[in-house]
């Protein structure tokens, strides 16, 4: 992972063309588990966000700031190319990379990599948060109506409510809603940019040092 703090000046004209590398699945899918390796590894020079997250809307057309987020992590990336002059990678990770997919790839000419880890377990996943957060706060997913908002929310498709199930099952019901609409745009973006969208099983990307391999394309 590269360093964050700068190494020349800001203003520099001599930023080189680097890769760019997206990697995108469902929450509860292993991208915590697939940052750290990557991160940790020293072989790999990388300009990456760390904790930052640059969240963009699941509604890019009805969200009223698309624009205005989008425009905000391409300045933040073009300072951390900026400022990491030694890296040749720049890579990200976000369930919110998805919808904007065909934008990375025209913008960047980025590489897409979807992890996908099996639905129940990822159902089992969310349904944890139930554990150690507030009811009221986790179900927010999914029902955000605000198309100004640009908090985590945002970063979910809005699905009815059924008010004669309780909060928890209608959270249930809708993570296995996201789970097969995500995928569903996963395999049509594979098959429209088959030279920039690339599939995994989260299962085998972090086994031992397979998550070297995204960074082959």
């Amino acid at each position: 992972m590269c360093p964050y703090k700068p190494k020349h000046i800001k203003g520099n004209t001599n930023m080189k063309k680097i890769k760019h590398i997206y990697v995108t699945g469902v929450n509860r899918s292993g991208h915590t588990t697939l940052w750290n390796k990557i991160k940790d590894d020293p072989d790999i020079d990388s300009a990456m966000m760390g904790e930052e997250q640059y969240m963009l809307p699941w509604d890019i057309e009805k969200h009223n700031h698309t624009e205005m987020l989008r425009n905000k992590f391409i300045d933040r990336v073009n300072q951390l190319i900026e400022w990491s002059p030694e890296c040749d990678t720049h890579l990200d990770m976000g369930n919110y990379w998805l919808p904007h997919t065909p934008w990375l790839i025209e913008k960047f000419d980025a590489q897409i990599h979807i992890i996908k880890r099996n639905k129940d377990d990822v159902i089992d996943g969310f349904m944890q948060k139930f554990e150690i957060h507030n009811e009221w706060d986790v179900v927010q997913k999914f029902r955000t109506t605000d198309m100004s908002a640009t908090n985590w929310e945002i970063c979910y498709p809005t699905y009815e409510i059924h008010p004669d199930i309780g909060l928890q099952e209608n959270y249930r019901i809708h993570t296995g809603k996201y789970y097969d609409e995500f995928y569903e745009i996963a395999a049509e973006f594979k098959r429209t940019y088959p030279a920039n969208v690339h599939w995994h099983a989260s299962e085998y990307l972090i086994e031992g040092d397979n998550y070297k391999n995204i960074f082959k394309f």
